[in-house]
């Protein structure tokens, strides 16, 4: 019995200092950009988080590319041996970025409100008044919304170029850290059907859970006028629309055919308005309508 007891005790100090050993090899590894290796590996596709369990520790990175990258390249990096979180890069490159963001936060919180909108995203700022985007080699600075409207893909840019650092309470809303602007700001990235909005907000902003719902709000941003052409000088003209002191004209018979649409998009149906609806309810102004496609012949009025 005792020699049995013995042998135990042998096996158990073996399996403990291999336990230790690996974990600390691990460490070493992963301190030095490389994956560990004495571990069980999962990787989450929708956060792109992979993570690393051995028998005493267990550690996570965010992936860049693939899963094939070493950890040298990777973002989010944390080891934590039993319940201690010990000293590791959270990342070991920092690219430098073609722009830089300026926000200015708001003194005077309302809540969230929409700041942009086309047919793929929603942008909402949260106690947010202005973002000014500033590319490397330009001497000025634009608003987000006009760099958004020169560069439609620069939500998606914002994201990836942000760490991620979890997800939220409905545990669909991922989280990511914007540590390259003046003065910080976090996004939220909604994860829901028809819902891929995103939300900036001050760095540190808890949200509710909740706050990730259907919002119908983005009709202003995404209308167009359709079936308005351009005119010839021999085309008969009525006048459609005036003020005090224009009158705006289109080709006869073309105002039962001119139209506004709201197209259809996250999970709503195409909607169109007939022009003169428009016009006579006031639901835009007439720059507003010049603006979005309706083309009209200005005049003085005699």
């Amino acid at each position: 019995m005792r020699k049995f007891m013995n042998t135990l005790k042998e096996l158990i100090l073996l399996a403990l200092l291999i336990s230790f050993g690996s974990a600390l090899i691990d460490y070493g590894r992963m301190n030095a950009g490389e994956k560990p290796v004495f571990c069980l590996k999962d990787y989450n596709e929708e956060t792109k988080i992979e993570s690393f369990t051995g028998i005493l520790y267990k550690a996570e990175r965010k992936v860049l590319d693939n899963t094939d990258e070493r950890v040298l390249n990777s973002t989010n990096i944390h080891y934590h041996f039993l319940t201690f979180s010990l000293p590791m890069p959270t990342q070991f490159k920092y690219p430098k970025k073609s722009y830089s963001l300026t926000p200015t936060i708001s003194n005077n919180c309302q809540g969230s409100s929409l700041y942009y909108a086309d047919l793929n995203t929603k942008v909402y700022f949260y106690c947010v008044d202005s973002i000014d985007v500033l590319e490397k080699d330009s001497k000025e600075a634009i608003s987000l919304k006009n760099y958004i409207k020169k560069n439609p893909s620069f939500p998606e840019i914002m994201v990836s170029d942000g760490s991620f650092f979890g997800l939220n309470d409905d545990q669909t809303t991922q989280q990511y850290h914007m540590n390259y602007t003046s003065t910080g700001i976090d996004i939220y990235r909604c994860q829901r059907t028809n819902i891929n909005d995103i939300y900036i907000v001050p760095k540190g902003t808890s949200m509710q859970p909740d706050f990730c719902t259907y919002k119908n709000d983005d009709d202003d941003f995404i209308w167009y006028v359709s079936g308005s052409s351009s005119f010839s000088d021999v085309d008969e003209l009525e006048i459609i629309y005036e003020d005090d002191t224009y009158t705006y004209q289109i080709p006869v018979g073309r105002k039962d055919v001119i139209s506004v649409i709201y197209p259809e998009v996250r999970g709503k149906s195409e909607r169109s308005i007939p022009i003169t609806t428009v016009l006579e309810n006031k639901t835009y102004s007439i720059e507003e309508l010049i603006e979005r496609g309706f083309i009209v012949l200005k005049k003085d009025k005699e």
